[in-house]
């Protein structure tokens, strides 16, 4: 599936005032573990690779991004049941197809993720981030139109939300904070 999303990391203030501008759908908790392998090769490739837990469930998640620099996102995601949350996946290539080596689990991020349907083709999901202490917020728009709503992209304007620069995904941010420590 080809996954289309606009995102921007906030600051608490702007999480704020976009949790209280909008009526939300839901909120799920959602935990990403995330997998890197000893040789470098889902960097290289700009393969992420996690095992996300939501709603009693587990899936493999892979996602290949198709471009950089910008705002928009644009990868390339499959998904894959699991039974439980291994801490080493011997043949990941089965998941990627790039043979790497095992893939080995090497930390957890805990996400509050409220969402909301704003029509047929567009999703806003508003995310705060919980990995090694620190906190992070985030909006993603997720969508399979064209483009975003001009109308949704006046509304966040309006409060002050912009998607004018590139932003770091999740897992890069996670990497940021593993490598740091």
């Amino acid at each position: 599936m080809l996954e289309k999303e606009y995102k921007c990391l906030l600051t608490f203030d702007e999480y704020d005032r976009v949790k209280n501008h909008f009526e939300w759908d839901s909120a799920k908790e959602q935990t990403n573990n995330y997998y890197t392998d000893d040789n470098g090769v889902f960097s290289k490739n700009r393969i992420m690779f996690r095992v996300r837990e939501k709603d009693n469930r587990a899936v493999i998640q892979v996602k290949s991004r198709k471009n950089s620099d910008s705002a928009l996102q644009i990868c390339e995601e499959t998904e894959f049941p699991i039974d439980s949350v291994p801490q080493i996946i011997e043949n990941p290539e089965k998941y990627t197809g790039v043979k790497s080596g095992a893939a080995r689990r090497i930390g957890a991020a805990v996400t509050l993720r409220r969402s909301k349907m704003w029509d047929d083709n567009t999703e806003i999901c508003l995310d705060m981030t919980t990995y090694f202490d620190k906190h992070d917020y985030e909006i993603e728009i997720e969508y399979t139109a064209e483009d975003i709503p001009a109308e949704l992209k006046a509304e966040l304007n309006r409060i002050g939300i912009v998607f004018s620069e590139p932003s770091k995904g999740k897992y890069s941010r996670f990497l940021d904070e593993y490598h740091a420590k």
